[in-house]
């Protein structure tokens, strides 16, 4: 299964794609310092820092999507810059976050292996591998 535009309008019927095309793969990030090319950036707001701060960054470094608030009227600008980018908009980018990544795993037919407790988790992983 591929990250594509059906995918993504199955799971955010709401998403709007106000420019650009998705890119191959389905790599996605939340964090604007290890974005890599043709990665989407999913921008979230925390407690501290807001991800809609880094959107230019992002695409600077090459990322191949963005996805952000729909509210935010720092979008538009950054596409006159960057024409080349695509941009999904979306009423809150955590609860798209949250709603791709259930539908992505419900399609994955792997065991999940979930390894907690305080001492010999490394141990246990590594052992596993």
């Amino acid at each position: 299964m591929c990250f594509t535009e059906s995918f993504l309008q199955s799971v955010l019927p709401m998403a709007r794609i106000i420019a650009g095309k998705l890119p191959d793969g389905g790599r996605f990030s939340v964090d604007s310092r290890t974005i890599q090319s043709n990665e989407m950036f999913i921008a979230l707001e925390g407690k501290n820092v807001d991800g809609h701060a880094f959107l230019a960054d992002v695409l600077a470094k090459g990322a191949g999507v963005m996805m952000a608030e729909k509210n935010r009227h720092l979008v538009e600008p950054l596409l006159i810059k960057f024409p080349q980018a695509c941009v999904i908009l979306v009423e809150d980018p955590l609860q798209a976050l949250i709603q791709l990544g259930r539908a992505w795993r419900a399609h994955l037919k792997a065991d999940i292996v979930g390894i907690t407790g305080s001492l010999g988790k490394t141990s246990t992983t590594i052992g596993l591998s």
